[in-house]
């Protein structure tokens, strides 16, 4: 009797268990967007603050896409960077409209390629005109100077290192004198090559997405991460020099496994 009765506690046990992991890989961790704050260098009254959005993979403007743009909107950041898979198909860009369409429209927005754009055949011309008309600048390797207050930001884009053709030297040798300089480049295998052709003097921070965290991570362990991930998976790396966004969307497989969905809310003194 006792033997059946601890037996079945342990069946119980385990399927109530992996009911909770399934609720938490296809629902909050999905769903349940984190908002992650961070400060760099000195913060005093000279600041500058902004929003990273990456690995967005629209496919629908749902619920939790409105919820998040009102965090957004309420942090009332200086700019927003989107770093690339914001959508992953031709046909989405009614969807993409209606995200842009919610964040506040007063916020300067900063934007680069993914892998997705280009698998996706999504056309870049349109794209660009959907981004232009709610105060989205699209950066294929070029540098555009942002005045905020008295400071000059120097935000340079580069083209997707997978799909497309990044070159940070075209777009590094246009600028013109800045306070700081942040760089956005979807694959965080390319900062590498920043890194080594130029060394990371050249920038101040940055940005990065593509790995989603591993998508699924089972305690430690990411069993598959994307093609120029390089040896990056999440987080930050080289002393708060670059730092690798888990994204907010999914591709390949519908759900999240301790990679929980995330925007990235900074601090930057100047």
């Amino acid at each position: 009797m006792r033997v059946n009765s601890r037996r079945n506690f342990l069946i119980k046990g385990f399927w109530a268990v992996a009911g909770l992991l399934l609720l938490d890989s296809l629902l909050l961790e999905r769903y349940l967007v984190q908002v992650k704050k961070f400060k760099l260098g000195n913060i005093g009254e000279n600041k500058i603050s902004f929003v990273q959005i990456s690995d967005l993979h629209l496919k629908s403007f749902g619920f939790k896409h409105k919820i998040l743009c009102s965090k957004i909107n309420k942090l009332k950041p200086d700019f927003i960077c989107l770093t690339g898979d914001i959508i992953e198909k031709a046909d989405l860009l009614d969807e993409l409209e209606k995200f842009l369409a919610a964040l506040d429209p007063n916020i300067p927005k900063k934007a680069i390629l993914g892998n997705w754009e280009y698998w996706g055949k999504v056309k870049l011309n349109k794209l660009l005109k959907l981004y232009r008309k709610y105060n989205c600048e699209l950066l294929v390797n070029q540098s555009k100077i942002l005045t905020i207050g008295e400071y000059n930001i120097a935000i340079t884009g580069l083209d997707d290192f997978i799909a497309g053709k990044p070159d940070f030297k075209i777009a590094f040798d246009r600028l013109n004198s800045y306070h700081k300089h942040i760089v956005l480049t979807h694959c965080p295998a390319y900062f590498d090559s920043i890194a080594k052709e130029y060394g990371m003097a050249v920038l101040d921070l940055c940005l990065s997405g593509h790995t989603h965290g591993g998508q699924v991570n089972f305690f430690g362990f990411v069993p598959f991460t994307p093609g120029g991930s390089g040896s990056y998976l999440k987080g930050w790396y080289h002393e708060k020099k670059l730092y690798v966004s888990k994204g907010i969307g999914y591709s390949l497989l519908p759900f999240r496994f301790m990679a929980r969905a995330e925007v990235a809310y900074f601090e930057m003194g100047v």
